[in-house]
């Protein structure tokens, strides 16, 4: 009787992890977050080469609610628009803005003339160069040699990218592919090996990451 061959089974999957400069609060790149204390000597400016990713203005213990106020780049004056922020960073007084807003380099968050409070801008910084509205990628066709699973990774990006490779031998358990080969072959196309290692099946994820430019 004949013994069926088993046959190795190989998913390569390009994910593209992308800073977004839309509405949504997943951001991913160089991000750092901003807990910012502004007092009415001391306003708070977005430095200059960062976007603000702003979720919240909470107010200081002792202060209640009042309005602050936030200048974006070029304002003088009355131009400026105020911003209810809440006494208490609870499930029953947290309400942010309902929708993620983001702040270029130069805006200020001050207390309006005149008043006495403080209070914390609350939300995360990243790097202008790192928002990106998408990162296109697209993959080869999966090469299935004797000892190992090779692809091409091909990334539309003009930041730096990493790629991570990841197996699995059952799609459920993920563990990084630390024998995995990455070759950068041109600018944002990289060859992928992953060797089989007697692997009777064998799963093999690659993300291509945002990384810092330096």
């Amino acid at each position: 009787m004949k013994t069926p061959t088993k046959t190795k089974l190989a998913i390569l999957i390009v994910s593209t992890s992308m800073a977004a400069a839309s509405s949504s609060s997943s951001v991913f790149g160089a991000v750092v977050p901003c807990n910012h204390i502004v007092r009415p000597s001391a306003p708070y400016i977005v430095p200059t080469g960062k976007t603000l990713i702003f979720d919240v203005a909470v107010m200081t213990q002792g202060n209640g609610p009042a309005n602050i106020q936030i200048l974006v780049p070029g304002a003088s004056g009355n131009e400026f628009f105020n911003y209810s922020a809440t006494n208490a960073l609870n499930h029953g007084n947290h309400h942010g803005v309902g929708h993620t807003m983001h702040f270029a380099g130069g805006t200020r968050f001050q207390v309006p003339s005149g008043l006495n409070f403080s209070f914390i801008v609350i939300g995360k910084l990243a790097d202008d160069a790192d928002l990106f509205a998408c990162v296109p990628s697209t993959l080869g066709p999966v090469q299935d040699s004797p000892d190992d699973l090779r692809a091409v990774a091909k990334v539309s990006s003009p930041r730096p990218v990493r790629i991570e490779v990841e197996e699995s031998t059952n799609l459920a358990t993920w563990v990084v592919a630390s024998a995995a080969q990455v070759v950068k072959q041109a600018i944002g196309e990289y060859a992928v090996s992953v060797p089989k290692a007697g692997a009777a099946r064998k799963f093999v994820r690659a993300k291509a990451r945002v990384r810092p430019s330096s």
